[in-house]
């Protein structure tokens, strides 16, 4: 069987709700990965997501049934498992505002961060080294002030070849400083509205994953039809979760290619 990884750069803002509420400011929460609480896209979410795309792209042609199965409403007859394994998408870098004048924002890691999930891709079929031989912070002779964030953080440069995955400039901090952007106080809050006659009706708080955050998920199948799946995700606008006709979720995905120039 065959393992492909993809890089996913979200585009817009992306909420991707995980049925759960604070009783605090916050209404509507995203999904977190149950071990370590960073932000994720369950694998049921972003099979959804990729099954309703490739419905609607008409000049793509895919076995749809064959990569995601049948559809709950198919009748037991007809019904089939579809033949390619969704995995969660993991969250790899956040973007976070700077203060001054040398960037508006910087990519956020941490390399214990980058180091567990090399590894994991690793056991699952996925020479993913890159991710932890960045330069490290003893190489970076530029420093940011992220707000919120007492002491300075070195940035480096991102290598041209591996800025469709990445970025340009990536900060490589402390887990505790990337626990802290991403935890509930941290990750932005949009207040949302509905009006009726001019009136609001219902006033929500709801949880972003701001736009430029990236991910990264594993795809796993076998034959011509998943190597031909493969190739036409790769390059694709694909909107992931809630709140689509507002702009939420549209989220580029890019093959991972190690010897070769990513498709833009």
């Amino acid at each position: 069987m065959k393992t492909e990884l993809f890089f996913i750069n979200a585009l817009s803002n992306l909420h991707v709700g995980s049925g759960d509420v604070n009783y605090g400011l916050v209404d509507n929460l995203i999904q977190r990965d149950p071990v370590t609480h960073l932000p994720t896209i369950h694998s049921s979410s972003l099979k959804g997501a990729l099954r309703d795309h490739f419905e609607n792209v008409t000049d793509i042609k895919v076995d749809i049934k064959h990569i995601f199965g049948s559809k709950p409403k198919d009748k037991d007859q007809d019904r089939a498992q579809g033949n390619v394994r969704f995995f969660e998408a993991d969250l790899v870098a956040i973007p976070a505002r700077c203060t001054g004048d040398t960037f508006p924002y910087v990519m956020v890691t941490a390399q214990n961060h980058l180091q567990r999930l090399s590894r994991r891709l690793e056991i699952l079929g996925i020479n993913a080294q890159f991710l932890t031989s960045l330069p490290t912070q003893q190489q970076s002779r530029t420093q940011v002030k992220i707000e919120d964030i007492d002491t300075p953080v070195p940035v480096t440069n991102i290598p041209k070849e591996k800025q469709p995955y990445l970025d340009e400039h990536i900060a490589i901090v402390d887990e505790s400083i990337m626990d802290r952007l991403c935890d509930d106080e941290h990750l932005p809050v949009i207040s949302r509205n509905c009006l009726e006659d001019g009136q609001s009706t219902n006033l929500f708080y709801e949880q972003v994953l701001p736009r430029y955050s990236r991910l990264c998920t594993i795809l796993m199948g076998e034959g011509t039809a998943f190597n031909s799946f493969c190739e036409s995700l790769n390059g694709q606008l694909v909107q992931i979760g809630g709140n689509a006709t507002i702009g939420y979720g549209y989220c580029l995905f890019t093959r991972f290619t190690p010897n070769n120039t990513p498709k833009q």
